[in-house]
Formats: structure tokens, sequence, C-alpha cells
């Protein structure tokens, strides 16, 4: 988990996902000075319970096994000192010196990893304003009056905002997403208290009727009014239900996914919306894995498709977040039964082709089985299918902010090593690769016909046979002589 994480905060290094804020006279409003990558410290809690001893041992197997990583070699992971990594802290009987040098390793890489920013002297001073109220949040409209103060105009008042939210990163405007207009998220802590206190909390309780809770918990499931009656008695300063559910759509989190029939004493049926929150699913365990892997396999036409990621690791969010998105798209129909938080199925296409997505900790998997009627064309579908893929994890991955460190290979299952599975990288120089390599031993393997159905091939390379007299005698018009 440790490793993954780095790897997750790796695809933050750099400063590419940062958005342009054009001027009146299409200028840069605010400049960029130096690109900025994030940096991590690893602390561990607790000192008191344990020997030295045992701090330094741990110290220096993480070491080890840090020092093979991305992270450490893009300078992401930071040393606390020259010879130790962990941040080591006494909960119980808190030695002031721990906690300042804490602090100073925290100084010493905003100096120098953060990004520097030029901007406007009043838009700092709007920015101290808004974090100085009581409120977390607040509508354009007070943002807009509280301007006046500084003589910013309302276009200046909503380019502060932008660049207060796409460049320092210190509060939350979306202008252009329906349902979030005008709210300004001051303090983006609400965020994830709105998440945790009003969908994890609220939604899980008998409060809103044991149905519906179970419901929610297995399924994921959930619509306006179950959200609402949960958020009734809940008190606290967070974002509203429909302004939550648009930004929680937005960054890809939940997903729209059909209308129930709601009913009001006072009124006739109407449709109510229905979202699902994918993160909030259990995981398939790793013997139903196995398993599905196993069935898939002997059935299949084509080999699994896998996403295989350079940090090594599967970022976190992006396998809930790119599902989100595949509900939402009409090309794909989503099958609710047995969807779990690792594993989804859907329908796709004309030919109606049945698609499995499972994340593992290393990469994701596409399993596609169809009709035997559609296996004449079933590579059209596959290569379309490649590429929704690739769509959807871009558009996924730049909600999340993850960037150009977030690299992708397409890989399939080699098969190299007798001991097992390994995972076989793709050479697409070409529109139509022809060979993958081993990432455990650097061997190169040819693509087969079941593999290069992902890239719109039904065979390539055939072996041609010669055809003899044996087979000439069926043809009247034989080009060569025959011996009788």
């Amino acid at each position: 988990m440790l490793l993954r994480t780095l790897a997750s905060i790796s695809c933050f290094s750099s400063s590419t996902h940062l958005q342009p804020l054009p001027g009146p006279d299409n200028s840069a409003i605010g400049e960029i000075l130096e690109s900025s990558k994030s940096v991590v410290y690893i602390v561990s809690t607790h000192k008191d319970k344990v020997s030295e001893e045992v701090i330094a041992t741990v110290d220096s197997q993480l070491q080890k096994v840090i020092r093979d990583t991305d992270s450490y070699k893009k300078g992401i992971v930071q040393f606390c000192s020259k010879d130790k990594l962990v941040v080591s802290l006494d909960n119980m009987g808190g030695r002031v010196e721990e906690i300042d040098l804490l602090h100073q390793l925290l100084e010493n890489a905003m100096e120098k990893h953060f990004i520097k920013l030029k901007s406007p002297a009043v838009w700092l001073l709007f920015s101290l304003c808004l974090c100085m109220r009581e409120v977390r949040t607040a509508s354009l409209e007070t943002c807009l009056a509280l301007s006046h103060a500084f003589n910013m105009t309302p276009y200046e008042t909503k380019a502060a905002l932008w660049f207060l939210h796409h460049h320092a990163g210190v509060l939350m405007y979306f202008p252009s997403v329906p349902g979030l207009e005008d709210l300004v998220i001051i303090d983006i802590q609400v965020v994830y208290d709105s998440i945790t206190g009003v969908i994890l909390k609220a939604m899980s309780f008998d409060s809103i009727g044991q149905a519906t809770s179970e419901r929610f918990r297995q399924t994921g499931r959930f619509s306006m009014t179950d959200l609402k009656t949960a958020t009734a008695d809940i008190s606290g300063d967070l974002i509203p239900p429909e302004q939550l559910v648009a930004l929680l759509a937005y960054l890809h989190l939940i997903a729209e996914i059909a209308s129930v029939e709601s009913s009001d004493t006072n009124s006739d049926l109407e449709e109510e919306k229905e979202y699902i929150m994918p993160c909030v699913l259990e995981n398939t365990s790793a013997k139903e894995l196995d398993q599905f892997h196993k069935e898939s396999c002997s059935s299949s036409l084509m080999e699994p498709l896998l996403i295989y990621f350079s940090s090594g690791f599967t970022p976190m969010g992006l396998f809930p977040a790119a599902m989100a998105c595949l509900i939402s798209n009409k090309s794909f129909t989503f099958i609710g039964e047995g969807v779990k938080k690792n594993m989804v199925h859907f329908m796709y296409g004309s030919k109606r082709i049945r698609v499995t997505f499972i994340s593992r900790c290393k990469y994701f998997k596409v399993v596609v089985s169809c009709d035997p009627t559609f296996q004449d064309s079933i590579h059209h579908e596959c290569a379309a299918l490649k590429q929704e893929i690739e769509d959807t994890l871009k558009k996924a991955s730049s909600r999340m902010n993850y960037n150009s460190s977030m690299d992708y290979q397409f890989a399939f299952d080699c098969r190299s090593h007798e001991g097992g599975n390994h995972l076989g990288i793709v050479h697409e120089v070409e529109s139509i690769p022809s060979a993958m390599t081993c990432v455990n031993n650097s061997q190169g393997i040819a693509l087969q016909n079941r593999h290069l159905i992902w890239y719109g091939q039904v065979c390539r390379n055939r072996l041609k046979l010669a055809i003899t007299n044996n087979y000439f005698i069926w043809f009247r018009n034989m080009r060569r002589k025959i011996l009788w």
C-alpha cells in the first residue's frame, strides 16, 4: 500500500496540469515561474511503543525497497536526514524538537519544490479576506460583493477565483459546470467532510430506512431523495445535496445510472435520477478474481487486454473514476448485478459484447466475451473498445489532476515463465504492433491473432501452404502436370 501510494503521488509531480488563464487581451494572468513536483516525507507515530532497534530496522528495510521505486528516482521521497528516511514521532511524551524538525522539513520542501507564482497583490488580499470569513462556502454573488472593496470588476473577480483554484489551489470554483456556477468552495476540507459526513456516514445508517441503507451498502446506489433524507438532521456547514451531487459527478466519483419512479401524495408519478458511487463498494476477493480468470481464459476468443502503469502500480482512485466515466458513456450499458469496487461489467457496442473491467494492484484488466456468431467481426468492436478505454483514462485522470507522469502501456499476459504469468509490454511504435517484451526477463514475444484482435486485425502473417497435386485434382484448370 505504501509503494502504491507513493506511485500515485508521483503522478502529480509536474505542473503540466495547470490550466492557462486568459486575460482580456488573451494574455496569461499570473505567471508560473518554475515547475513543481510533489514531495513526500514518511512519518511514523507511536515511537514510544517500540525500541530504537526496531525503528532502525524498519527504516533500513524501507530504504532498500523505496530506492528501487520510480518515486525515489524522481526525487519525490525525501529523507529526514542523510541516513534516515522515516520521521518518527512520540505520541504520548511528544518532544518539541521532533515536531520542530518536521515543520522545518516541510518548510524546506515548500521552498525548494513548490511553484512560485506572480499575481496582482489585490488578488492575494481578496484571497485572505475570503479565508478569514467564518463560512466554508460562498455564493458567487457574495464574492463579487466582497471584491468591490478592492475595486475589482466582475471579470477580474472571476479571473482571480479561477487563478486561486487552478494555479494556487487554495479554493475551488467551477464556472462552467452545471449546478456549480454559483458555488465557491473557500475551505477545500468541506468537500471531504461532505463526502464522509453526508454520503459515507449518513447513507450508511438506518435513519433513511433499513432497505435504502442496505441497498446503498451493497450496490452503491442512491437517489436525490435518499440524499436529502439522510442530510435532513445533519448539522454543519456542508455542501448542499444538489451541489454536492453536481461536484461528485464532475469529479467522476459518482455517475447517473437510471431513473426510478418517485411518488408524492400530492403529485403524479415522476422520474427521479439515481446515482452510483463505485468507490464505496466492497472488493471482489482474490480467490473470486482467480476463478473468473480461469473461466474467462477458457471461453474467450481474444487475450485479455492489460493496462500497465509505468510507476509499477495503478494510481489510487483511478479505477472507480474510470468506471464512473464508462457508466455515463452511452456506448456502454452498465450491468448492475455483481458490481464490485474492483470488478465492473458492461455490454458494449452494436454487437453487444460483454466487457469486464478488473483492477489489480499493478494493472487493469479488460476481458471480452461475445456470442460465437459475432466472432468474424469482433476485431472491429475490440479496436473501438480499446480507443474508448484510452479516452476514458485520459478523461478520468485529468479530473483527478493525474498528469503526464501517469504513463501507461497496453500489455498482455506473456506466459513466458513456467513458475507463473508475466506481463508483456506491447511495442506500439506502429499502428499495428508485432511484438511485446516481458517485463521480468526482457524476452521478446511475437503477438498472435488473439492479441492483434485488439488492434482491429483478424489474422496477420498467415502461414501459406503450397497446394500439391493431391489438391489440384479437384480443379479443372490445373496449372501443374499431373503424373498418373
